[in-house]
């Protein structure tokens, strides 16, 4: 039975940090779409997502993080699925930020390890924009679904050349001076 559900959060950790998000001692919960960026965690720290004790149990899926998720800490019986946890600075449009006020992590089409990676889950049909999910092969991991996938354009353009006929209704080089620009 699911009790509950955290979705779609961006979180962007730019000053010293520990967990951020956390599960503990809490059942029938599921952890899904989020994205979690830490850049200064505690010493030692190499996880951003966990569950706690024997008595927590629910899911993780889907979720978009630079660190690992710790499933089973202390005995805690939960399930991870889907989740990316290799993101990098170059997937979001604002890069790796100064600053949380400067933080856009909303993914760039050329982030192709998040995009279409995961499952369609029923709990989580929009995204933290409102966009629906799974619009290309798959839902993308992480709060943020990209609308318009990258679309590579193999045609080649070249230049167009107009030669005017050479006739009484057309200018030619020695008569343009003498009749009227149309």
């Amino acid at each position: 039975m699911l009790y509950g559900i955290v979705r779609n959060n961006i979180i962007h950790a730019k000053q010293p940090h520990d967990v951020m998000i956390e599960m503990v001692r809490a059942t029938g919960w599921l952890v899904a779409h989020n994205t979690v960026i830490g850049r200064n965690p505690a010493p030692g720290l190499t996880w951003s997502i966990e569950a706690r004790f024997a008595e927590s149990q629910g899911t993780f899926a889907n979720n978009l993080t630079n660190m690992d998720i710790w499933a089973d800490r202390d005995g805690a019986c939960t399930a991870a699925t889907h989740n990316v946890t290799a993101a990098q600075s170059d997937w979001f449009v604002s890069g790796a930020p100064v600053s949380a006020e400067d933080a856009d992590l909303h993914l760039v089409p050329t982030a192709i390890d998040a995009i279409d990676t995961t499952a369609q889950l029923p709990q989580v049909l929009t995204d933290i924009d409102g966009n629906a999910r799974g619009l290309g092969d798959g839902a993308d991991a992480g709060a943020d679904e990209v609308a318009d996938p990258l679309v590579l354009d193999e045609r080649i353009y070249l230049p167009i050349v107009l030669r005017w006929p050479n006739d009484r209704n057309y200018p030619t080089p020695s008569s343009a001076r003498d009749r009227p620009i149309w």
